[in-house]
């Protein structure tokens, strides 16, 4: 299985990113309806129809979010009370996942439909709006590197689009993250002489 055998595997620590002129993802999220389930590993959110990011051109439509706690990434070793992972697939099944570190400060209104689904029972699911644009940071800047699913299969050939900022989000809501579920993040795994970007450019 490529969990053990793979060479180009995700999570890994963002350090020592080359500087890139990159052009920002484009999102073109709308608020919508959600239903929100409990996999047992993680809470996940399912997304409509019509939301998509753009990457150098490319469209990619928004399948889902989920979390892990802590986080799956560290930067510079650094790790982050949640990563929220926005995962993208075409029909032909190119993956790109737009992922978003959690810190602790301020509650966050956006993220409160996501969070109200923190206690949904496992294997249920309920009902949820949410404004998946508002979710993001502000500033829209990435890392970038190819790499693979985190959990079983581990797939490879992954698009991988880190944001360079973090989100706020306040310890309760962190808390009721963390008690849905907590240890369910995937050890960093060895770059391997991946390219790893940082945009170093604003717009």
């Amino acid at each position: 299985m490529l969990c053990a055998d793979g060479s180009a595997q995700t999570p890994i620590d963002v350090a020592e990113a080359a500087p890139a002129e990159l052009a920002d993802p484009t999102f073109a999220y709308a608020a919508g309806e959600a239903t929100v389930i409990n996999n047992g590993h993680t809470i996940q959110a399912n997304a409509g129809e019509g939301n998509t990011v753009t990457v150098d051109g490319a469209s990619f439509p928004l399948k889902q979010i989920h979390f892990h706690a802590p986080s799956e990434h560290t930067i510079d070793g650094q790790s982050f009370d949640a990563e929220v992972h926005f995962v993208h697939k075409t029909d032909d099944g190119v993956i790109t996942v737009v992922g978003v570190m959690i810190v602790e400060g301020a509650e966050n209104a956006a993220w409160q439909p996501y969070i109200d689904g923190m206690t949904v029972a496992k294997d249920a699911e309920q009902a949820a709006t949410i404004d998946w644009a508002a979710m993001l940071p502000a500033n829209h800047m990435t890392y970038r590197y190819q790499g693979s699913l985190t959990t079983p299969p581990c797939t490879e050939g992954v698009n991988w689009l880190l944001m360079e900022n973090p989100v706020e989000l306040s310890a309760a809501q962190i808390a009721a993250m963390t008690a849905a579920y907590e240890g369910n993040n995937r050890p960093v795994q060895p770059l391997n002489g991946r390219d790893l970007q940082m945009d170093s450019s604003e717009g």
